[in-house]
């Protein structure tokens, strides 16, 4: 194709990571079972996906967790589930420690569409409608349906306090991430 349309095409060498060569379908599949660890030594960075905060309906924050609604722009999604993530808001022009649920939330609605919702820790500004890159750091658990919100609340708690020693071992502003 390289010779029609006036361009030379070289061939990349094999690359190999983590046991087996790099190609674009095992970080795809990689991504899809949630496994960002991997997917950072596959690409050699931190996974990330851009998207726009949306205004949500408020449940987190009656749950004592506010949290952005991402409308997230990418192509692939980590598999649902929850995160230790960090998100930079580049109006703040900072990057902010969080956990990040994706799934369709089934302690508290019945056959939801998919949402990316992100705790921001010690954070509570509004900053709707802006665009933010959310970076995948680590899986947690998968996403479960609990018996009870207060059930929900002490998972919650838990999931912020293995972010919170996440971050005390891997400072935000000491991670190499990829800005906007």
């Amino acid at each position: 194709m390289g010779q029609e349309l006036g361009f030379a095409a070289a061939a990349a060498p094999i690359v190999e990571a983590a046991g087996g060569v790099v190609s674009s379908t095992r970080v795809r599949e990689a991504v899809a079972a949630g496994n960002v660890e991997e997917v950072a030594t596959l690409l050699g960075r931190t996974f990330f996906f851009d998207g726009r905060v949306l205004e949500g309906k408020r449940l987190g924050r009656t749950l004592g967790f506010p949290t952005l609604n991402v409308e997230v722009e990418n192509e692939i999604e980590p598999n649902h589930g929850v995160y230790v993530t960090a998100v930079h808001i580049p109006s703040f022009d900072r990057t902010f420690a969080a956990v990040t649920n994706i799934g369709v939330r089934p302690t508290v609605y019945q056959n939801s569409l998919t949402t990316v919702e992100s705790h921001l820790l010690d954070f509570t500004a509004d900053v709707y409608r802006e665009k933010v890159r959310l970076f995948f750091l680590r899986r947690l658990r998968d996403e479960k349906a609990f018996n009870s919100t207060m059930q929900l609340m002490t998972q919650i708690r838990h999931d912020v306090e293995t972010a919170r020693e996440f971050f005390a071992e891997h400072p935000v502003d000491s991670l190499e991430l990829i800005l906007p």
